[in-house]
C-alpha cells in the first residue's frame, strides 16, 4: 500500500540516530489530537521509537473583543489521554508556556512541556536514539 502522511516536518539525522516527528502549530486547540495520531501512525509503519515526536507550539491564548481580554485556552486532561491512547510525544516546547500544560510534567503520564528554549540546552540528548 502507498500512502502520505502530511505533517508539518520529518527528519532523517543519519545512520545510527532516530528520525524526528516535527509538527510546528501557532496553536493546538481541537486540532492537537492530529499530532498523537501521526506519531501512531509513524510508529505503526517504522516501529516504536524510531521516530522522536517533538510539538512546537507558538501559545494557547485568545483575545477576546467584548469585554477585552486575553484567556490561555488549555485542554491537559485531553492531552493525558492522547499521550496514555495514542502515542509517546517527547518534549512540547511552547515561546509562551501555558502555566496548566507545564504542569503535565508532574503528573503521568508526564508530558514533558517546556520552554523553546530549553530545547538547545537538550537536544544531544533528545536526538540520541537511546534516549
Amino acid at each position: 500500500m502507498k500512502a502520505t502522511l502530511p505533517t508539518d516536518y520529518l527528519f532523517d539525522l543519519g545512520a545510527n540516530q532516530c528520525r524526528v516527528h516535527l509538527p510546528i502549530k501557532l496553536s493546538t486547540r481541537e486540532r492537537v489530537v492530529q499530532v498523537w495520531a501521526h506519531q501512531r501512525v509513524l510508529e505503526g509503519v517504522y516501529g516504536f521509537g524510531r521516530f522522536r515526536g517533538i510539538l512546537v507550539v507558538g501559545c494557547e491564548t485568545i483575545l477576546y473583543s467584548d469585554p477585552l481580554r486575553v484567556s490561555e485556552i488549555c485542554l491537559p486532561e485531553q492531552w493525558i489521554l492522547y499521550q496514555m491512547f495514542i502515542a509517546q510525544l517527547s518534549r512540547v516546547y511552547y515561546l509562551d508556556v501555558p502555566v496548566r500544560y507545564a504542569k503535565l510534567s508532574e503528573v503521568y503520564p508526564y508530558i514533558q512541556v517546556r520552554p523553546l528554549s530549553a530545547f538547545f540546552g537538550e537536544k544531544k540528548n533528545l536526538i540520541s536514539p537511546s534516549a
